[in-house]
């Protein structure tokens, strides 16, 4: 009871410190002010626009008598105070004229000074046209009296309804403490989410799609353009490194190198002899048996020749490192990625040896745990998955055309008790990593119908969930709620109702500032 009166005195002293023409009596009724014809000295209004968010501080209304209007003005994406730009009154009468007010001067971060000098008095509709940065919007902002002096008007009805529910307790959080806080607000509506089951899950490459090549023969590795590396992109067929055959022989290069020049001069020798003869049989010298015996001799040594340089090549590259010599190319199979490399340039292996461990690009394989109650559920489809990797990572949602139900395990595992689903989905490793822990929702389709908002508006209180509904620019409702549901970053609530506004970003900041309550007050300064 003592907090609750310490708070009851912070927030009229809030209300006083709002500057000229804010009175200490003044009766606000439910959600914050009156929604009956005002007698009050000061009003103010609640008003959101897709833009724009206003709470303006207002004076009595007077015919013919400056009231002022100290125009709070919110972006409402980022939740911004307004730094510069224009805040237009306009009072609409019966007949449709209209009287507007306006001023370029900001006082401070957020705050407009208004002065309004009204020329009727009756009831008249109220709005504020807003510009900033050339984005113009026009909220209404409900529906006020002009009186008297001895019957001054304000307020008769807000634009919204922000009644408040029976029992809720109220706390105050200033538009200057919302502005220097991540900050958000919004309409509570009527929404599903589809069922669901959960279960912690596994990324992986599909069937196939991880693959460790091998030498198909004894050689020496070699790169023919760049040595490949973690991460680097495949293309079937594209050649990754390449592989220069060793032969067997127990021959020294010295034998061999003597053994091709040998042919060498045996093959230039054959060949000049073939020439010579061929020279004779034109003028019929010589015979032609015996040209073509010559040339028979000349091919043979030729290819004895051939087979002499390539045992060298292969015993130099095996012995020395050469890399002038035509490799066999290790090719990718597939489109993918490299997610290994077991070698180093130069490296002698033998047949069979890893060489490089690809996995193919898309799609991946998420392969779930469930209860055997839960995986008895895919049997109808699903809808959809959610990915949550923890941390501050978001979750990765994949709609239902991405996903492949590909099989249901037909045992249950003996050590964790769970049933496995193995889902394909059709993202890329960069986006899905093989090796990936996550917890899976996977989506069914049926639907729970109610109240969805933002996970963020959920605030754990010691264990209770509350949300914090705004009754009006500066005053909240602390509201205990049930989450019925989740669904990714949306929860499904019973205790909110449907056109609410609640803080969907920033309610651990109005608890901080409610725990911290005390007698002192932080005050608005015009």
């Amino acid at each position: 009871m003592k907090a609750q009166y310490v708070m009851m005195i912070s927030m009229a002293a809030a209300l006083v410190a709002c500057g000229p023409g804010i009175g200490e009596d003044q009766d606000h009724g439910p959600g914050g002010h009156s929604h009956g014809e005002a007698e009050a000295e000061s009003w103010a209004v609640t008003a959101w626009g897709q833009h724009y968010g206003l709470f303006p501080e207002v004076d009595a209304l007077v015919v013919r008598e400056t009231a002022g209007a100290h125009v709070h003005v919110t972006v409402l994406e980022g939740f911004q105070a307004v730094t510069e730009g224009s805040v237009t009154v306009i009072l609409t009468n019966s007949a449709g004229s209209d009287q507007r007010f306006s001023s370029t001067t900001v006082v401070r971060p957020g705050i407009f000074n208004v002065e309004i000098n009204p020329s009727a008095i009756g009831e008249h509709q109220l709005s504020f046209e807003i510009e900033v940065d050339g984005v113009t919007e026009v909220i209404a902002g409900g529906t006020v009296r002009v009186g008297a002096s001895d019957h001054p008007g304000g307020i008769i009805s807000q634009p919204h309804d922000l009644a408040q529910v029976e029992g809720d307790e109220e706390v105050s959080f200033l538009l200057e403490q919302q502005w220097r806080t991540a900050f958000a607000t919004g309409w509570a509506a009527q929404g599903s989410l589809s069922t669901s089951v959960t279960g912690t899950a596994k990324v992986e490459p599909p069937s196939g799609g991880d693959l460790v090549l091998t030498a198909p023969v004894n050689g020496v590795v070699r790169m023919d353009e760049e040595w490949p590396y973690t991460g680097q992109r495949t293309k079937t067929g594209g050649a990754m490194l390449s592989l220069v055959p060793t032969v067997s022989t127990g021959r020294s290069l010295a034998d061999l190198e003597a053994s091709v020049r040998e042919l060498e001069a045996l093959n230039s020798a054959a060949t000049a002899r073939v020439n010579r003869l061929e020279n004779l049989l034109a003028r019929e010298a010589v015979s032609r048996r015996e040209v073509e015996q010559a040339r028979a001799e000349a091919t043979g040594l030729e290819a004895r020749l051939t087979a002499g340089k390539a045992e060298l090549a292969a015993a130099e590259a095996g012995r020395k490192g050469r890399d002038d010599v035509t490799g066999l190319a290790i090719a990718a199979p597939f489109v993918g990625r490299v997610a290994e490399v077991l070698v180093s340039p130069g490296e002698r292996v033998e047949a069979g040896t890893a060489l490089l461990r690809v996995v193919r690009e898309r799609p991946v394989w998420v392969r779930a745990a469930l209860t055997p109650a839960d995986a008895a559920g895919l049997g109808g489809g699903i809808s959809g998955l959610i990915l949550d990797t923890g941390a501050s990572a978001a979750s990765v949602e994949v709609p239902a055309g991405e996903l492949r139900l590909v099989a249901i395990a037909p045992e249950v595992d003996a050590q964790s008790g769970t049933v496995e689903a193995l889902i394909e989905v059709e993202r890329n490793v960069d986006e899905l990593k093989p090796g990936l822990h996550a917890t899976a929702q996977i989506l069914l389709p049926g639907k729970i119908e109610g109240v969805v908002l933002p996970d963020s508006a959920v605030v754990d209180d010691a264990g209770v969930p509350v949300v914090y509904v705004q009754l009006d620019g500066e005053t909240f409702a602390r509201r205990v709620v049930e989450v019925l549901h989740r669904q990714g970053e949306l929860v499904l609530v019973d205790g909110v109702l449907v056109g609410e506004r609640v803080v969907e970003l920033g309610g651990a900041a109005i608890r901080r500032a409610s725990l911290l309550a005390s007698g002192s007050v932080e005050g608005h300064v015009h």
